[in-house]
C-alpha cells in the first residue's frame, strides 16, 4: 500500500513514506464511497428538515400533532 524509502542526511536517517499504485488506488476507492455515504446522509438530513419543516407549519395551522411518534 505505501512505498518507504530511507537514505541518510549527514549522520541522521530520512524516511520518506508515499502511496504504491494499488494504495492510491484503494485510497480513491475509498474515497468515492465516502462520498457516496455522505451525499446519502444529507438528503436524507435535507428530507428530515423538510419533514421537520411541514410538521411545525401543520401544528401551527391546526394546533395538532398528529405527525407525531409515540
Amino acid at each position: 500500500m505505501v512505498k518507504v524509502k530511507k537514505s541518510s542526511v549527514g549522520r541522521r536517517t530520512r524516511t520518506s513514506v508515499v502511496l504504491s499504485d494499488l494504495g492510491r488506488e484503494k485510497f480513491i476507492r475509498y474515497l468515492d464511497a465516502l462520498e457516496k455515504v455522505l451525499v446519502t446522509a444529507s438528503r436524507s438530513m435535507a428530507a428530515e428538515q423538510k419533514a421537520a419543516s411541514f410538521r411545525d407549519l401543520w401544528k401551527s395551522q391546526f394546533g395538532t400533532g398528529i405527525f407525531e411518534m409515540e
